[in-house]
């Protein structure tokens, strides 16, 4: 960069920086562009929120990093101020624009990014409110605000002129190719309508889209900032740019300036990366010019008349230029700035100047331009309206050639007495009539063509009846003029709507046939009689709709079944408070119930013949205008039965003899049911069509072969598979009967020691228990001598001994339901034993009990022996024995410690009960304390030692001869001897 040359132009500090590099190539780059600080940004400071409102005060600041600094402010690129820190007014349609500040530090300068301020008009205005950046995305959120005075205010919407049935604050969504269109919002009350001016709301395609982002109201104004951005996917890009198919000498994210004529156009931008270039659709930019006027310049009273020079001129803004003419709507042929010449009788007419630059017509309004014949002319000069009102000033003027002079006048084509140049005064109920002035030059008259003066009475006496008062959309109106019962006389009556001039209808009534919005002005009536006419006051009429359209609600929705009550709502938003709505609904083109004040109908439970088209319609009282749903075809289907309950009684488990009923039930579904009863899974017991929702299978022979599982299964015509209920186990209970006790060996006397068994047989029952008796006492569970199988029903006796003797019977026992018990008892089986057995039993018994104490006695005698002839010896052998430890065990006798012990002195027995066959013997042992103690303390200390006695008695063993005593006794060993002792 050596060569180059920077040259500075500015004032209160640069602007750009012209480079010029070899090869004279000059380009302007900005250099804040270069060196901006993100962090500088121009700010709404008042009002707070945001949203400047014409003709309310507002202010930006200039922050950076959130402090305000002192700064050059722009607008639409243009210098307003010097060096201040804020920027602040009244905000007006001057006041919209895009506002930049320029800050500077150590011969830095950053400019702010641009800051589009939008000026919310007072009035009704549609605005989107999200994006902030104001122009909506395809796939974001968007939302649309109706204010007024810039409040948000609750609104009716349309959408490219048609209405969308929506009363709400805004309007929000995900925007989609369908969001995009015109937007207005309409505030409403009893006398008016007040609708917003059309918001364009276009789309960004997730695509390459150009769109125009300033103005927001998207109208560009000749001479007013605009800014075109390009988009790809709702993101701001550079891109080259095209307008009307030629490219632009302009590579940028967006392309904006002051509108001028040249301005409007066919405008794309292009995205270029390598081989892909991406254009976007054309946008058309329209520019809507500075008001147009058609003036009357020459002469300057605006008093064309015949034979005298007149001069139209066409101004735009007050700036006369070259434009198109037009004359009575059909254009002329002549271009210029003014439209002039000598008038003549063709002069007058209505005039209007058009501008034409490419795309943009501008037309300015009509202008009536009158000419004045040369002749003489009654004239109405005062009032310049040239309506004359009772009480009220007015003159005539008399002209020829345009000159004022004085003549004689003419009212009704009779002369007055008045003669001057004008006649003039207050007007009142006889000023009405046809005037003519008169000039009289000697022998030659000349008169004006009449002039016909109406005055309007001052008195309200007109009345103008609407019928209905509060018409709605779509009603017949009828307007009628009422006068006085007073007035008589020739009238018409003729009738003007919203202040116009020209009659819209002559007659007493005005008929309107199914009123349109179009239909919405002020009328009035004014009835003449002669010279004399009466203004009725405006009626204004202001439609508004019955209601939104009606929607037909179906309560169940989805599907209808047999059975089912329908809920046939007619919902709508009453649109009018001065007529209630009334509700009708139709079935098939038949009425249901017609003009309800409820909007509801319910009907009767559903059969399939009530299958059809429905709809409702709404109505008042008062008015003709009907409003219809649309239809809604219902279909009425079975019900579909529902899984079954299978029911037992009277309970699921059964004695034999009792009847079972088997009830199978469903809560839902469409008759006639197929019923089938199943047994074990597979089996069918019992089928059955019925129209009822229970039906009940009874089994009246109950055996235990209907024992096993049950279940139920249930279809109809609207069921595909068949439903099974949950499946039940049924027992059945067989009381116990017919017990009988057998043995094994069919035998009731069994050895001692042979086994026994016992059999408690059964004729019938279901889990039985058994119960084993021994004369009459119940015999325990566990026992060493016997025991039971594991069912309970066999005894067995492992060694059969007297105990064992007596009558054996069982007892069987089952319950059924309710705690109720069955029994039954067997025979009575007595077991005895052989008489052989009993007596070798007693002498194998008793030959025991003597020989162990036999015994006992000599081994007890030859100790005692010994003792008796060496008495030392035993001491010595005690001393030895702690001294040399403990001496064989077949040397020590062993310790008794029963109370049988060894035999020591008898006791003699008595002979006379020796004669016995079998006798017994009852070793008694007594211990008696004796001291002896050794002097030697080399052999320890002895205790006290115990000295035992013993003693054998013997007895004769006799019999019992009691049966009751020894049948009671025989279950105990040797009880058949009465005189034998026993152990307790």
């Amino acid at each position: 960069m050596s060569n180059f040359h920077l040259n500075f132009r500015e004032e209160y500090g640069f602007e750009q920086n012209h480079v010029f590099l070899e090869g004279h190539v000059e380009f302007t780059q900005y250099v804040e562009q270069r060196i901006s600080a993100p962090s500088l940004e121009v700010v709404v400071s008042i009002p707070i929120d945001g949203v400047v409102k014409d003709g309310k005060n507002f202010k930006l600041e200039c922050l950076e990093d959130g402090r305000r600094q002192y700064a050059y402010w722009y607008k639409n690129g243009k210098r307003l101020t010097s060096v201040i820190n804020r920027f602040s007014g009244t905000a007006n349609r001057q006041t919209e624009g895009s506002y930049q500040c320029k800050t500077w530090s150590s011969y830095t300068y950053r400019m702010s990014k641009p800051l589009d301020l939008m000026v919310v008009g007072r009035g009704i205005t549609a605005v989107v409110s999200s994006p902030s950046h104001g122009f909506v995305v395809e796939g974001e959120k968007f939302e649309l605000n109706c204010l007024e005075d810039g409040a948000k205010q609750y609104a009716r919407w349309y959408k490219d002129n048609e209405d969308m049935n929506r009363n709400a604050y805004s309007l929000s969504g995900i925007a989609n190719s369908r969001a995009g269109g015109t937007y207005q919002c309409e505030l409403r009350n009893w006398l008016n309508r007040r609708t917003s001016k059309p918001l364009e709301v276009v789309v960004i395609g997730r695509e390459i889209t150009a769109v125009l982002t300033f103005p927001s109201d998207r109208i560009v104004v000749e001479g007013k900032y605009f800014k075109l951005e390009c988009l790809k996917d709702g993101a701001n890009v550079d891109a080259y740019w095209y307008k009307d198919g030629k490219e632009i000498d302009h590579y940028a994210h967006g392309f904006s300036g002051t509108a001028d004529s040249h301005t409007g156009g066919s405008y794309q931008c292009e995205f270029r990366n390598g081989f892909n270039q991406r254009r976007s659709k054309p946008l058309e930019v329209v520019v809507i010019g500075r008001e147009i006027t058609a003036v009357l310049s020459i002469p300057s009273d605006r008093i064309v008349v015949e034979g005298k020079y007149f001069q139209l001129k066409c101004l735009e803004d007050g700036t006369n230029d070259d434009a198109y003419w037009y004359k009575d709507g059909k254009e002329m042929e002549h271009y210029a700035h003014s439209f002039s010449g000598t008038a003549d009788s063709h002069t007058g007419g209505s005039y209007q100047c058009e501008f034409r630059n490419g795309r943009k017509y501008r037309k300015s309004k009509p202008l009536e331009v009158v000419v004045i014949g040369r002749e003489i002319t009654a004239v109405l000069s005062i009032p310049s309206d040239r309506i004359v009102v009772e009480g009220k000033y007015f003159q005539l003027t008399c002209l020829e050639d345009g000159t004022n002079d004085d003549a004689y006048w003419y009212k009704d084509g009779k002369e007055m007495e008045h003669y001057a140049h004008s006649f003039s005064g207050t007007a009142d109920s006889h000023t009405g009539g046809s005037y003519q002035c008169e000039f009289r030059n000697g022998r030659k008259y000349r008169r004006s063509k009449p002039l016909e003066v109406v005055v309007i009475a001052a008195s309200d006496i007109l009345t103008l009846d609407m019928k209905p008062q509060h018409p709605l959309l779509g009603d017949d109106i009828v307007l009628e003029c009422r006068k006085p019962s007073w007035m008589f006389g020739e009238f018409t009556v003729q009738w003007y709507r919203n202040n116009g001039s020209t009659p819209v209808m002559s007659g007493r009534s005005f008929n309107i046939e199914t009123a349109q919005y179009s239909d919405e002005a002020s009328y009035r009536c004014e009835l003449r009689i002669k010279y004399r006419k009466w203004i009725s006051k405006d009626v204004s009429i202001a439609l508004s709709e019955l209601c939104s359209p009606p929607k037909l609600k179906v309560d169940p929705e989805g599907e209808v079944f047999i059975g089912q009550r329908l809920n046939l709502t007619c919902s709508t938003e009453q649109l009018q408070t001065y007529y209630p709505l009334l509700f009708s609904f139709f079935k098939n083109e038949q009425p249901l119930i017609q003009r309800a004040e409820q909007d509801y109908y319910v009907t009767e439970p559903v059969v399939l013949q009530d299958s059809g088209f429905y709809r409702c319609q709404v109505t008042t009282y008062e008015s003709v205008r009907i409003k219809i749903s649309d239809e809604l075809f219902i279909t009425v289907k079975l019900i579909p039965v529902s899984k079954p309950d299978l029911e037992i009684q009277p309970r699921s488990e059964i004695v034999v003899g009792e009847i079972l009923s088997l009830t199978c039930s469903v809560s839902t579904g469409s008759t006639p049911i197929d019923y089938v009863f199943y047994h074990n899974v597979n089996k069918a017991v019992h089928k059955e069509t019925s129209h009822q929702t229970t039906i009940t299978y009874q089994i009246v022979t109950v055996g235990d072969s209907i024992e096993g599982n049950y279940s139920c299964s249930v279809s109809n015509q609207a069921t595909e598979v068949l439903l099974y209920s949950e499946s039940i186990r049924l027992a059945v209970l067989v009381p116990v009967a017919g017990a009988f006790l057998t043995s094994n060996s069919n035998k009731t006397e069994i050895s001692i020691g042979d086994p026994l068994v016992l059999h408690c047989q059964l004729k019938e029952g279901t889990l039985p228990h058994f119960h084993w008796y021994l004369n009459n006492q119940q015999l325990e569970n566990a026992s060493n001598y016997y025991n039971f199988s594991t069912d309970g029903s066999q005894l067995n006796i492992h060694s059969f001994q007297i105990r064992d003797k007596g009558r054996y019977h069982c007892a069987v026992i089952n319950r059924g339901p309710n705690e109720v018990s069955f029994n039954t008892t067997s025979n009575y089986v007595d077991i005895t034993a052989p008489a052989q057995s009993h007596t070798a039993a007693i002498s194998a018994s008793v030959s025991a009990i003597i020989l162990i104490p036999a015994v006992l006695a000599w081994f007890c005698s030859r100790q005692r022996k010994k003792k008796q002839d060496n008495p030392s010896s035993v001491s010595q052998q005690q001393g030895d024995t702690s001294r040399n430890g403990p001496q064989d065990a077949s040397e020590v006798p062993p310790e008794i410690k029963s109370e049988h012990a060894l035999v020591g002195t008898c006791q003699n027995i008595d002979d006379s009960e020796t004669n016995a066959g079998m006798v017994y013997s009852v070793v008694t042992i007594t211990k008696s304390k004796g001291s002896g103690n050794s002097g030697d303390t080399s052999r320890g200390k002895q205790g006290d030692k115990e000295t035992d006695d013993y003693c054998i008695t013997y007895a004769a063993l006799n019999h019992r001869t009691d049966e009751d005593s020894l049948q009671g006794d025989q279950t105990e060993e040797g009880g058949v001897y009465e005189n034998l002792p026993r152990h307790s």
